[in-house]
């Protein structure tokens, strides 16, 4: 009986090693809306919503699309924990979106990052492609854990909402890049994939090995859908269209979607986040 206690201690001791070794690591994607309008949504009332929204849920990893450098500059300097990737400068006061990618210094280093168009010239940040209506890139980076020396390859994509074509082919290129630049097996593809998760966008990222993390999270909150445009679309007509996939080295914990709680009519942004909980 007492061979038995012992086995079982040491069991139960082996697993408690195990846990303490997890790593646990939260994402959100966020289309924040560009700093276009001057109405009651404009950027300068949004973003003491967006300051206590990430105050809140204190991500780790945070992929934005539909940033202007503004806003990104904005949410930086107010948490200086973040280290920033994927940022342009508006010369001139250009007015270009991009997909910054923010990890905490704290947290981790980076190895490499960049850019790329989703286009037929990749290259080329001033290429339309395909059928788009308009010029869409990706962000992703190497990330290292500072205290383990471990990598996760994170990839942040914004896909046309009109070009079905486009949508198609840029998650293609997508891939592909993944499999070029990636230095690990632990992949995180975020986004505004401007479709539903039967669509050939996320269903190709599904055949090529990466879980929708929806749909993989024993535990899910919120509502079903990101995209409201500040609260415009009725509620039958509002959809997902904004994922956290990641690659099978990762246990999805849960998946929040909260619902937008707009302040005095003022929205966060015209999106839901996507709030992902990961370990692996």
């Amino acid at each position: 009986m007492r061979m038995r206690y012992l086995f079982v201690s040491f069991f139960v001791a082996i697993i408690g090693i195990c846990n303490l070794n997890a790593q646990n690591l939260k994402v959100i994607t966020f289309n924040i809306g560009g700093d276009y309008t001057v109405d009651l949504n404009r950027w300068g009332n949004r973003m003491p919503l967006m300051t206590r929204f990430l105050k809140n849920t204190s991500p780790d990893i945070l992929c934005l699309q539909e940033a202007h450098s503004n806003q990104s500059a904005d949410i930086v300097k107010k948490f200086p924990v973040f280290g920033v990737t994927g940022a342009v400068n508006d010369k001139e006061k250009q007015r270009t979106v991009h997909n910054p990618i923010l990890y905490r210094k704290d947290k981790f280093d980076i190895i490499n990052s960049g850019s790329f168009a989703l286009s037929e010239y990749p290259d080329s940040f001033s290429s339309l492609g395909w059928d788009a209506k308009y010029k869409r890139k990706a962000t992703w980076t190497n990330l290292k854990y500072k205290d383990t020396g471990e990598i996760v390859f994170v990839l942040n994509a914004h896909l046309d909402n009109v070009g079905k074509v486009a949508r198609e082919k840029g998650m293609k290129l997508i891939l592909d890049k993944i499999r070029m630049l990636s230095k690990t097996e632990r992949i995180i593809l975020a986004g505004d994939f401007n479709d539903i998760a039967s669509s050939k966008a996320p269903v190709l990222a599904s055949k090529w090995g990466l879980n929708d993390t929806y749909k993989t999270s024993p535990k899910i909150k919120g509502v079903k859908y990101t995209f409201h445009k500040f609260g415009q679309k009725n509620v039958g007509e509002r959809y997902k269209i904004d994922y956290i996939f990641a690659s099978k080295d990762f246990e999805t914990v849960s998946v929040d979607i909260p619902k937008e709680k707009p302040k005095r009519g003022v929205y966060i942004s015209d999106h839901n986040p996507v709030i992902v909980k990961l370990k692996f």
